[in-house]
C-alpha cells in the first residue's frame, strides 16, 4: 500500500473534530460524553503514531475513533440537540468508517533475505582447511600412510576341475531321490489305511443307526398312545378364572387360552365350578 493512503482520512477526521467543537464545545452536559470526546481524539492520535509501523493497525484505530464519534453524536441527539452541523458530522463520520474499512487489507508478505558470503568468511574457511590439512599430514607422519589395496578377484573354478566335488553332488542327488520315493510310498500306504478304516467304521455304525431309528419310532408310538389315553380321560374344560366348566366340543372351551381339565362332572363341581349349558 502507498504511504499516504490515509492522508485524506485524517483530514476528514480533523474536519469532524472541528465540527464537534463548533457545535458542542469542549465541555459537555455529562461526564460520559466528555470522556467519549477525549477518547476519540486519543484513539486517533494512537492511530497516527502507529501509521509508520503497521498500516492495517493504524486504519483499525482510526475506524474506532470514527465509531466513538458516531456514538457521541447519537447521545447528543437523544439529549435533544438538533442542527445541520450534527448531521454533517454524522455523515462525515460514516464516510470515514467506510474509507477505513476499504483500506484495511492483508498483511504484505515479508521477503526472506539470505546473507551473501563475504570475503572474511571465505578467508576463515580457507584457514580452517589449511589447519585440517596440516593436522592430517602430522598424523600420517606419525602413523604412516594407509592406502587400501585393490581387491584381488580369484579366477572362477569350474566343477569339472574338481572330480571329488562332482561325485559328492551326485551322491547327494541320489540320496534326495531315494528320500522322495520313500515319502511317496509312505503317503500311499497312509491313504490306503485311511480308506480301510473308513470302510470298517461305516460297516460297524450302520446297524447302530438302524437301531437308533427303531428306538425313536417306538418312543414316538408310546407318546402318541399316552396322548390318546389322556384325551380319552379328559372330558371337561374350564378357564383358569371362570366359574363354569364346559365340554370339549363347546366353542367357548376352544377359545380358552389358560385351561383346567377335569375327568368327570363330580371333580369339576368339587372344585367349585358350575356346569355350562353345553354340558348335558
Amino acid at each position: 500500500m502507498k504511504g499516504k493512503s490515509l492522508f485524506w482520512t485524517y483530514i476528514l477526521f480533523a474536519i469532524v473534530v472541528l465540527i464537534d467543537l463548533r457545535t458542542f464545545g469542549i465541555h459537555y452536559d455529562s461526564p460520559f460524553d466528555e470522556f467519549l470526546f477525549y477518547a476519540t481524539i486519543i484513539v486517533a492520535a494512537f492511530s497516527f503514531l502507529m501509521y509508520s509501523i503497521n498500516f492495517n493497525l493504524s486504519s483499525f484505530f482510526l475506524l474506532n475513533a470514527f465509531f466513538l464519534n458516531l456514538f457521541l453524536i447519537t447521545l447528543e441527539i437523544v439529549n435533544g440537540q438538533r442542527s445541520m452541523l450534527i448531521a454533517l458530522s454524522c455523515i462525515l463520520s460514516l464516510m470515514g468508517v467506510i474509507d477505513c474499512i476499504l483500506k484495511i487489507g492483508p498483511e504484505p508478505k515479508k521477503r526472506v533475505f539470505f546473507p551473501e558470503p563475504t570475503s572474511e568468511k571465505s578467508a576463515s574457511s580457507d584457514k580452517d582447511k589449511r589447519q585440517l590439512q596440516s593436522k592430517k599430514d602430522a598424523i600420517e607422519k606419525e602413523i604412516g600412510v594407509s592406502s587400501l589395496k585393490k581387491p584381488i578377484i580369484e579366477p572362477y573354478k569350474d566343477f569339472e576341475d574338481n572330480e571329488e566335488e562332482i561325485e559328492d553332488l551326485k551322491h547327494d542327488e541320489t540320496e534326495n531321490k531315494t528320500v522322495k520315493t520313500l515319502l511317496k510310498e509312505i503317503e500311499q500306504k497312509a491313504e490306503e489305511l485311511n480308506q480301510e478304516i473308513k470302510g470298517i467304521v461305516s460297516t460297524k455304525h450302520k446297524p447302530l443307526a438302524v437301531e437308533a431309528e427303531e428306538i425313536n419310532n417306538i418312543k414316538e408310538a408310546k407318546e402318541t398312545e399316552k396322548g390318546k389315553e389322556q384325551d380319552k380321560k379328559i372330558s371337561y374344560v374350564a378357564g383358569r378364572n371362570s366359574e363354569y366348566y364346559h365340554s370339549l366340543d363347546c366353542p367357548v372351551a376352544k377359545r380358552l387360552k389358560k385351561k383346567r381339565f377335569y375327568d368327570s362332572k363330580e371333580k369339576a363341581e368339587a372344585a367349585g365350578l358350575k356346569s355350562h349349558f353345553c354340558v348335558r
